[in-house]
C-alpha cells in the first residue's frame, strides 16, 4: 500500500533513532550559574525535568566527560553528552510480524477484520502484540505519519 498523502520530506526532521541517540550540547554562557538539572531542561524542552534528573542520577549525563549530580552547577561554555533513552511507551511502537486478516486492501484503505481480544495500540500493561504493531510490520510507511488515529463513531472500528 502507498500513501499518496505520506511525503517523506514532511517529516525529515523525525530520526527513527533519534529517541536512543547520544546528543552533544554546548553550554551557552547565558546558563552559567544555573544548575545542570534546570540547564538541561532548558536545553532539551522535549523531557521532563524529573525525567532529565533520572538520567543524571543514573550516569547517561556527562560534562565535559565526566559524570555529575542534577545539582552540578555550571560556567557556561562546558559539553554535555546525553544518552537519550527511550521510555516503554516510546518502544513500544515498533514493527511486529503479526498476522493480520486483511479483508479489503487498496492505495487508500486497509479493512481488518480485527480478531476480538486483540488490543488495538499499545498502552500499559499491553506494549506488544498489538494490532498497531502488526500494522507497522506491514506498511512501515504509517510509522513516519503522526495524525492520530480515527474511529468510526457507531463501531469504534479502527479506520487506518
Amino acid at each position: 500500500m502507498t500513501d499518496p498523502y505520506l511525503d517523506p520530506v514532511d517529516y525529515s526532521d523525525i530520526s527513527d533513532d533519534e529517541v536512543s541517540a547520544q546528543r552533544q550540547l554546548d553550554v551557552p554562557l547565558t546558563l552559567g550559574g544555573e544548575r545542570l538539572d534546570a540547564a538541561l531542561a532548558k536545553l532539551l524542552t522535549d523531557y521532563s525535568r524529573s525525567r532529565l534528573s533520572q538520567w543524571i542520577k543514573d550516569g547517561h549525563v556527562q560534562v565535559d566527560g565526566k559524570p555529575a549530580t542534577p545539582k552540578t552547577k555550571l560556567l557556561g561554555g562546558e559539553k554535555l553528552t546525553v544518552t537519550i533513552l527511550q521510555t516503554d511507551e516510546e518502544m513500544a511502537y515498533q514493527p511486529e510480524a503479526i498476522e493480520l486478516p486483511i479483508v479489503y486492501e487498496d492505495e487508500h484503505i486497509i479493512v481488518i477484520n480485527k480478531p476480538a481480544g486483540m488490543v488495538v495500540h499499545p498502552a500499559a500493561g499491553n506494549w506488544s502484540g498489538t494490532l498497531l504493531n502488526g500494522l507497522l510490520h506491514h506498511y512501515p510507511a504509517i510509522g513516519r505519519c503522526r495524525a492520530p488515529v480515527s474511529y468510526t463513531g457507531w463501531t469504534k472500528t479502527p479506520v487506518v
